[in-house]
């Protein structure tokens, strides 16, 4: 049984199953349009530099970055998505780590640090401002953190067992329906306790693995102002999908965003 208690052990439950373990190692290249254009922005700078995947699952990543360094390395906060990493990728340097402690590093020693797939919002409200600042330590000058995260105001926020409106009119949705509903129904009455609002920001029980899991969303204006209050700058946020740079201001409604933030 998981630990209730907080969304980071509940989660970590979860990609600790070996069903979400074999999902994610089927999963190869990019993970959408956003991820893409933001590892194109800043490969050519950062080649045969130091960088640090976190949160690399069953190592979907690991092509993509070493392409762009050897000089790489990567954590997971669950042990059989690490296991399952170095057996899918044997001689890469793949450890069992949390993002929220990289003491590991040394101060300034990186150049880029990567977090895809949204994995920082696996943690609490509180616990992320630690992700950030742990990130901006390890950096150099001149580093990157290029990193996804739920958006608030995207259609997965909030996220109901029955699905929505949309949804309910499709066929195929409701056959899935019919075959797991006490399940995803049990689980959201099970974690939605869990759900917490702030400003710009909440925490919310997610469809992912069957409402298994709680996730952290945020506004654009919210996510934009953390990074500043962590010491980032260079800000850059697009879309997932369509991988379309927002402007300043503008908020979107995207399921994801990706950003690109400088030490």
């Amino acid at each position: 049984m998981a630990d209730d208690s907080k969304p980071d052990r509940v989660n970590l439950a979860g990609y600790s199953k070996s069903s979400v373990a074999r999902h994610y190692g089927d999963l190869q290249g990019h993970y959408d349009a956003g991820e893409r254009v933001v590892l194109d922005a800043v490969a050519g700078e950062m080649r045969d530099k130091a960088i640090l995947d976190i949160g690399v699952g069953a190592g979907r990543t690991i092509p993509i970055l070493r392409a762009i360094s050897e000089d790489y390395r990567a954590i997971d906060f669950s042990e059989p998505m690490v296991q399952l990493a170095r057996r899918l990728h044997p001689g890469v340097e793949v450890d069992r780590g949390d993002a929220r402690d990289l003491s590991r590093f040394p101060t300034g020693s990186l150049d880029l640090v990567v977090f895809s797939c949204a994995g920082i919002d696996h943690v609490n409200h509180e616990e992320r401002q630690d992700v950030l600042r742990e990130v901006h330590r390890v950096l150099g000058p001149g580093g990157a953190f290029v990193f996804s995260t739920h958006n608030q105001n995207g259609p997965g926020h909030g996220e109901k067992p029955w699905g929505s409106r949309r949804e309910l009119s499709q066929p195929k949705h409701m056959a899935g329906l019919a075959l797991f509903f006490p399940l995803n129904l049990c689980n959201h009455l099970r974690y939605r306790r869990l759900d917490v609002e702030g400003a710009g920001w909440s925490m919310r029980n997610s469809a992912s693995d069957h409402f298994s899991m709680v996730f952290h969303y945020t506004t654009v204006e919210n996510q934009l102002a953390e990074l500043e209050a962590a010491g980032f700058q260079g800000l850059q946020i697009y879309e997932s999908r369509l991988g379309r740079r927002l402007q300043a201001g503008e908020e979107s409604a995207a399921w994801h965003h990706h950003l690109i933030a400088r030490r």
